[in-house]
């Protein structure tokens, strides 16, 4: 159980704007509760109730789709390996046309900082 809630703790982690996603902090609190019982009642807890808010989580998680022209350069080649990663014709959740000047890539780090890999 250790082991799942470091890894719960990692997605969520990882999820879009998940501070203003009220049904995604929902779903990991259950997650955690469920995790938590589990911990302090082991012999008694139904393990289904773990699975169930496991998989609620990681299959009803909002995201968000961005529909764009995406390439990537080169596509394969030995580790490590740096990649020139190109986007057009972006179109995001709301239907809105992303300029081709605006694409930021980054990642989530701890402490809910993005550390920006390019522009």
């Amino acid at each position: 159980m250790t082991e799942l809630s470091i890894l719960v703790d990692g997605a969520y982690q990882h999820l879009p704007d998940r501070d203003n996603l009220y049904e995604n902090k929902q779903r990991y609190d259950a997650v955690k509760k469920a995790i938590s019982a589990y911990n302090s009642k082991q012999a008694t807890i139904d393990q289904g109730n773990v699975e169930n808010t496991v998989r609620d989580f990681l299959e009803r998680a909002s995201t968000f789709t961005i529909d764009v022209d995406m390439d990537a350069t080169p596509q394969t080649g030995d580790a490590p390996l740096s990649v020139t990663l190109e986007a057009k014709n972006a179109i995001d959740g709301s239907g809105t046309l992303i300029p081709n000047e605006n694409f930021i890539w980054w990642i989530r780090t701890e402490g809910n900082t993005q550390k920006i890999l390019g522009t």
